[in-house]
């Protein structure tokens, strides 16, 4: 039976259309993360195979290209197998043909303390290498039958995929739901906030997100609450991690840290005084429905159209009457945000 990395190795060598580099997707990126976790060492954090090319698969290329630069090119091996290397590969982080190829090679290089360095062969009853020489096996995933011998030859001086330009979107969204404070204990069952969103995308690095907009909540009729309702204007800068898992098929967002400053003011109070707040805190989403954003340039420009998400911070306000500073208090919301005026 094939193992697991056998299959990945089979399908990815019978077609790689293109280099890749960071910024890219697809299930070939797929199939190098799992081949970099089954090459590299166990000591090492597997990586996600999500089919982003980001920056810790780019690292772990590197890895790889610095610990394989001096393998042989052939397989089965020739008599003379170690007199035959090739040119050392170009540490660059970018899957060519010529890491490729070394990518497709069962063999594992020692510590080197010679040079040549030694290796570590491969039994001919490996699955790989059935892979390479039974017929019978190629043709039931569907590949061609090739000889015994090298697999096919680097490609010189590669071209390197072009980089993923930075770029930025800008959207509207309408968020309501219901939220729940203490120090001291409040209850809004209510809440709805307008916002336009700038979306910064740069590979390579966290999401950039700036907002700006208001928001009107329904006080729970506390005693100590001085109105029946609250408007605020606020700003936030955020950044998403990108930390996802999938829940029910749909994507989970787990890491979206932000801080935001808002101006706060009751209304109709017996205390017309407004507060000025400063928070930090933490943003969960679940996107129901995502759409491709326009102008997008990799699979990874999407922006969830409706999503549920649970918002949880810790606030700090102060009085811009009289100075005075409340102790800071947690805040949690629970609702559903609607995205739309792609711009």
């Amino acid at each position: 039976m094939l193992d697991f990395p056998s299959i990945y190795i089979l399908n990815w060598e019978l077609a790689m259309p293109r280099d890749l580099s960071i910024g890219m997707a697809g299930e070939d990126v797929r199939a190098l993360q799992n081949l970099l976790n089954y090459h590299l060492d166990q000591k090492l954090a597997p990586l996600v195979a999500d089919g982003k090319f980001g920056s810790a698969t780019r690292e772990r290329t590197i890895e790889f290209q610095k610990r394989n630069k001096y393998l042989p090119p052939c397989l089965p091996y020739a008599a003379d197998y170690a007199r035959q290397f090739r040119s050392i590969l170009k540490v660059d982080g970018i899957v060519g043909q010529h890491t490729l190829h070394v990518l497709l090679d069962a063999r594992t290089i020692a510590t080197p303390t010679s040079d040549p360095p030694t290796f570590t062969p491969v039994e001919s009853t490996s699955p790989i290498q059935r892979l390479r020489t039974d017929p019978n096996l190629r043709s039931r995933f569907g590949g061609k039958t090739s000889a015994v011998g090298d697999p096919p030859g680097p490609t010189p001086n590669p071209s390197p995929s072009p980089p993923v330009s930075p770029r930025t979107f800008h959207f509207i969204q309408l968020q309501q739901g219901s939220s729940a404070a203490v120090n001291p204990w409040s209850f809004s069952p209510f809440s709805m906030a307008a916002q336009v969103v700038v979306l910064a995308k740069n590979e390579g690095k966290p999401d950039f997100l700036f907002t700006a907009g208001g928001q009107a909540s329904l006080n729970d009729g506390n005693p100590q609450a001085n109105g029946r309702w609250t408007g605020q204007g606020f700003l936030q800068i955020g950044l998403g991690f990108n930390q996802t898992l999938k829940l029910f098929g749909r994507t989970l967002d787990l890491a979206n840290p932000f801080v935001q400053a808002m101006i706060s003011k009751n209304l109709k109070a017996r205390d017309p005084a407004a507060t000025a707040g400063l928070a930090i805190g933490n943003q969960i989403s679940w996107k129901l429905i995502e759409r491709r954003l326009p102008g997008a340039q990799t699979d990874d420009d999407t922006q969830d159209t409706v999503s549920v998400f649970f918002n949880g911070q810790i606030v700090s306000n102060t009085a811009l009457t009289n100075g005075r500073t409340a102790a800071p208090s947690g805040s949690a919301m629970l609702g559903l945000t609607y995205t739309f005026g792609f711009f």
